[in-house]
């Protein structure tokens, strides 16, 4: 009987382009709501687990899902037997999951979610809720003009989160809002520092249905991007690593990892649109030593050649 169905998954997208801070916020929802059952997804563009080992120091149940957009043809499979999956490997034994939040690639259309699951009747799993963007407003006039999914990611969203405003100029950051409010009008926009806001993912209503549409899932293989994963083998010089990437200039889209130092530790580098990090990494001991590289697809060879002088480091195999 319908009545006894168990009460749908909320379904919590939560997007935002290269460097805007999704991992995050991922981290501070883990942190603000131990006592809930969440099941984080985590997208990668590129074949490297990064963000999803960051998140493993701050949440037990982690997926991750890498080499490509959630809503492409190469991935989408894996990302479908995952969501299937969830409900019996998370929620055994009378466990209640609270939510599924996914944190998509920064390459990702967030539009195609809703047709992908009413056509694949996972629908009857989960109640896909309003998105969440984060926005960094130092990168938003770029971005919007160099990554065509960033405009919909902004529009398909309920709350967008102005973040990293810290590191902003005031007139900066009402730019940036100005710029939402005409892509998002209705949007609610929120600010903050290093994604420190409480948004509430589990009683929102469920997100309105739009026509089904085929061409939304995107092709495996974008000419507009090239990937590139940097293997380190003993330690990094960290200046000449950081030289090389701010010398890249508009080729570079972004570049993040664990990189070992000469103090024999991991160091996580961050790199976007909006500037370079690196600092240390207590929770992502066990990390791979490895920077996985986003790059403008023409300069991709170029790029790669780059990469290959770092010391102690070679790029892997492209992968298909």
């Amino acid at each position: 009987m319908a009545g006894t169905d168990p009460p749908r998954i909320p379904l919590v997208l939560v997007t935002g382009f290269l460097g805007s801070g999704k991992t995050t916020f991922l981290e501070r929802v883990a942190a603000r709501h131990r006592d809930r059952r969440i099941v984080f997804l985590v997208n990668e563009f590129s074949p490297r687990d990064v963000d999803g080992e960051r998140l493993r120091g701050a949440a037990d149940a982690v997926i991750t899902v890498a080499g490509g957009s959630i809503f492409c043809r190469c991935v989408v499979t894996e990302f479908l037997y995952h969501l299937k999956g969830i409900p019996e490997r998370f929620g055994a034994q009378g466990t209640t999951i609270d939510a599924v939040v996914v944190e998509t690639s920064g390459m990702a259309d967030p539009t195609a979610a809703g047709p992908l699951l009413r056509e694949t009747r996972l629908d009857r799993l989960y109640r896909l809720v309003p998105a969440v963007a984060l926005v960094d407003p130092r990168s938003l006039y770029k971005v919007l003009h160099t990554l065509p999914a960033a405009r919909a990611q902004i529009q398909s969203a309920a709350t967008v989160v102005l973040n990293k405003i810290d590191l902003c100029s005031p007139a900066e950051v009402e730019d940036a809002e100005r710029c939402v409010r005409e892509l998002a009008p209705a949007a609610r926009i929120l600010r903050a520092v290093r994604a420190e806001v409480d948004v509430d993912l589990f009683g929102c209503p469920e997100t309105p249905a739009t026509p089904v549409r085929e061409a939304e899932l995107a092709a495996c293989a974008d000419p507009a991007y090239a990937r590139v994963v940097l293997r380190f083998h003993g330690p990094a010089d960290l200046g000449a690593l950081q030289r090389l990437l701010s010398g890249l200039g508009d080729d570079l889209y972004r570049a993040k990892g664990f990189v070992p130092g000469a103090d024999g530790r991991l160091h996580y580098v961050d790199f976007s649109a909006s500037g370079l990090s690196i600092g240390g990494c207590s929770s992502a001991c066990g990390a791979e030593p490895e920077l996985a590289v986003i790059a403008r697809g023409p300069s991709g060879p170029r790029v790669r050649s780059l990469l290959s002088g770092i010391t102690n480091a070679a790029p892997l195999p492209e992968s298909p």
